[in-house]
């Protein structure tokens, strides 16, 4: 079934017609350049995409530091003023901190970054209880707050630490991606480059061997038509090789060039049968004429008497210019009587016959 489908496509195109064609090939040379744009579209698009994941993950590790920085400072105001301002403060940062923390887990990759945010979530979840111990003392008035505040103070430190290896980490990452793109967009323009220049020729080759395919047999029909024109009416039937425009175009040139040798054909077998007719008309002309007139037959024959009716001419000479022999009739006043019709379509025939007979010489009998 397979096999079968690229035969019916085939036929399917080479009985298409010619606009059908012709935008089919328009379409195929439009289709290669807008499919390499479209690659290289996609390739800067996840360019893109990933340059602006690497900002992203740079901001939600600075948010993280800024928060991590934030939270001693805000604890340390609350133990000192006791106001939910400071304490709700510390809360939203807390939140901040978090919120950093998770979209830093979700972009990472690498298992080295992975090990450093586990670390800083362990440590900030021991700085959120040492703090919280330091809340609630502070809240109860329990006599030294200010022991957990500084426990928690130093936790934060290390997670200042374990922030700062995240953003060198990401640095080096990022580097190194960046590299890796870079060595990708040569690549691809290179690439790019390569398959455009491959492209134009394949469209070239496609176009010239389309443009054949569409004019080979107008070559052929104008050749056949040019041959008959000079004369030649023995052309071979143009080959029909599609049902296109073309193809009806040849079937009713091959039609017309039969019909025109049938047509000459014919017009040579009547010419020749008119010529034996002819030929007939003076054998007979020659057989019926009187004695002491004779017509002239064809080149080459002898000489054959006239038909009766021309035997009344009178053949009387004037004695003197102007002035008619007395020993007959005025020959003017004499005519022959008619061969044929006057009138009709056997009349319009025998006319034309007898317009084509040669000349007729009256001669005197002996």
């Amino acid at each position: 079934m397979m096999s079968r489908i690229p035969l019916r496509f085939r036929r399917l195109f080479i009985d298409a017609p010619i606009k059908a064609k012709i935008l089919v090939l328009v379409m195929t040379v439009l289709a290669f350049p807008f499919m390499l744009s479209l690659g290289l579209i996609r390739e800067n698009y996840r360019a893109i995409s990933s340059f602006s994941d690497d900002v992203a993950l740079f901001g939600a590790i600075a948010r993280l530091g800024e928060a991590n920085a934030r939270n001693p400072e805000l604890v340390g105001a609350y133990l000192e003023s006791g106001s939910f301002e400071d304490l709700r403060a510390y809360n939203e940062s807390v939140d901040e901190l978090s919120a950093a923390l998770d979209a830093i887990e979700d972009a990472a990759s690498d298992l080295e970054t992975r090990f450093i945010l586990s670390s800083i979530r362990n440590s900030f979840q021991s700085f959120y209880e040492e703090a919280h111990l330091s809340i609630r003392a502070r809240r109860f008035a329990s006599p030294d707050p200010y022991a957990g505040y500084y426990r928690a103070e130093r936790i934060a430190r290390y997670l200042d630490d374990y922030a700062s290896m995240l953003t060198d980490r990401n640095l080096a990452a990022s580097a190194s991606a960046y590299g890796r793109r870079v060595q990708g967009a040569a690549a691809g323009r290179a690439l790019a480059l390569t398959a455009l220049a491959a492209g134009a020729l394949i469209c070239v080759a496609f176009g010239i061997v389309f443009s054949d395919y569409l004019t080979g047999p107008l070559r052929r029909l104008a050749a056949a038509a040019s041959r008959m024109a000079a004369g030649d009416l023995a052309v071979d039937p143009v080959p029909i090789s599609s049902s296109d425009e073309v193809g009806r175009l040849s079937d009713s040139f091959n039609t017309m060039s039969a019909h025109i040798a049938d047509l000459v054909e014919g017009l040579k077998e009547k010419a020749a049968v008119e010529k034996r007719l002819h030929r007939e008309e003076l054998r007979s002309a020659q057989r019926e004429a009187p004695q002491g007139i004779r017509i002239p037959g064809p080149a080459g024959a002898d000489q054959s008497p006239l038909p009766l009716q021309y035997a009344q001419l009178d053949l009387a000479r004037r004695d003197a210019p102007g002035r008619a022999r007395s020993d007959g009739p005025d020959r003017r006043a004499l005519r022959p009587a008619p061969l044929f019709p006057r009138s009709g379509r056997r009349g319009i025939h025998a006319r034309r016959r007898a317009r084509d007979r040669p000349e007729v010489r009256f001669h005197p009998g002996p």
